[in-house]
């Protein structure tokens, strides 16, 4: 959690969006959010009980994913694992909304 705190800390001001543009992001990190759980298979041998972990994710103007952080573990390394190996194969992503780079933080439960 603290370093979820001191990453806020550090990050850069963001612009202030036009409701039309906060809206189109919301629907973009839809996007995303949907084609990460495409993507996600969760180990066998993983924990079954109530898991959440939360990311952070750069995506570049052409929808390449450039960074992902796993900003609050879930506490079960196999879950944390197969988490960070979808965000790597989440691909075809459209251009983002207003051709800018775009930062969404996504909360994973299981």
């Amino acid at each position: 959690m603290a370093f979820a705190k001191e990453k806020a800390k550090t990050a850069k001001p963001k612009a202030v969006l036009t409701p039309q543009m906060q809206e189109a992001v919301k629907a973009y990190g839809d996007i995303f959010a949907q084609r990460l759980r495409q993507e996600w298979r969760l180990p066998p041998r993983a924990n079954r009980r109530k898991l959440q972990a939360v990311v952070m994710v750069v995506i570049a103007k052409d929808g390449q994913i450039k960074e992902t952080t796993l900003v609050e573990p879930s506490g079960d390394r196999l879950f944390d694992s197969s988490l960070m190996h979808a965000l790597k194969h989440v691909g075809g992503l459209p251009p983002t909304p207003g051709n800018k780079e775009v930062n969404i933080a996504t909360v994973f439960e299981l």
